[in-house]
């Protein structure tokens, strides 16, 4: 099975949730002073540092965040963006009650091949807590960039209708950097709309200068996550997982696609369709 690399979402990735000044500092004039005075800086209190955004540069330490990297620099007056498909609350009531047995599945899995207990635990630990399906890359947006980007995406997409998909197949995917692993239900109808809106989606980027999605778009909703690069499934484990996805012979619940949304950082902007 080729890697097919999944961008870090994102849903629970959210960078830079207040926008920033992003704009260089203006030329200074040479001031000439008293050598006689003493040459200690002035020490600034921190309360006003801290209330002007001055200070200590901004921690990206892994270790506070559960262990995620970042997948691009932090950047003053930049928003992490990227455009989805949400889940409706139907999807999610009808996998939720399934992900603890399929969770343990992937635990007894991991610890078969060798892998730690924490780490084979993992999945069942990071739950995707905003259920969707991403039709973007998470790319760096400045700030003055946010409004045009999401009325161009609005007005190109408003021209389509609902359409209804459903997801299924479960398999294992991989973000830019391999860093962390997600467990996925990839589409198994549904497709031929999709890649219709992508390329709206896709042409509006390029017009903005954003990189497009995967070559190779794979439509799929993770469900949970784990650091690291977790083994591909083999064709009889997606079938053991997709028996405890139907653990009650449920039938999958359809993804009805009548929307997108941009996030930029924590702020969320509805893409509406025609109907």
């Amino acid at each position: 099975m080729s890697l097919v690399s999944y961008s870090s979402d994102s849903s629970s990735s959210s960078e830079n949730s207040e926008p920033e000044d992003n704009n260089p500092p203006q030329a200074k004039r040479v001031c000439h002073r008293d050598t006689s005075t003493s040459d200690a800086p002035l020490q600034i209190p921190s309360g006003l540092l801290k209330a002007f955004g001055g200070g200590s540069e901004r921690n990206d330490d892994p270790e506070e965040h559960g262990g995620r990297q970042r997948l691009f620099a932090h950047v003053k007056g930049n928003w992490a963006t990227f455009v989805y498909v949400p889940c409706p609350e139907a999807f999610t009531s009808w996998i939720t009650p399934a992900l603890p047995s399929v969770f343990a599945y992937l635990k007894k899995r991991g610890e078969t091949a060798g892998m730690p207990a924490a780490r084979a635990a993992a999945f069942e630990s990071n739950p995707s807590d905003d259920l969707h399906m991403s039709v973007s890359r998470v790319v760096p947006v400045q700030h003055h960039i946010i409004k045009p980007l999401t009325a161009e995406l609005q007005q190109r997409c408003q021209s389509f209708d609902s359409f209804d998909i459903m997801v299924e197949k479960p398999r294992i995917y991989h973000n830019d950097n391999k860093s962390r692993s997600f467990l996925s239900l990839d589409v198994v109808h549904g497709r031929e709309e999709l890649k219709s809106l992508l390329r709206v989606v896709d042409d509006v980027f390029v017009d903005f200068g954003l990189p497009k999605f995967y070559e190779e778009a794979s439509f799929h909703v993770s469900v949970g996550w784990t650091l690291g690069e977790v083994p591909f499934l083999s064709a009889k484990e997606q079938q053991e997982l997709l028996s405890l996805l139907h653990r009650d012979n449920s039938s999958t619940v359809p993804i009805r696609v009548d929307r997108l949304v941009c996030k930029t950082g924590n702020k969320l902007h509805p893409i509406h369709f025609r109907s």
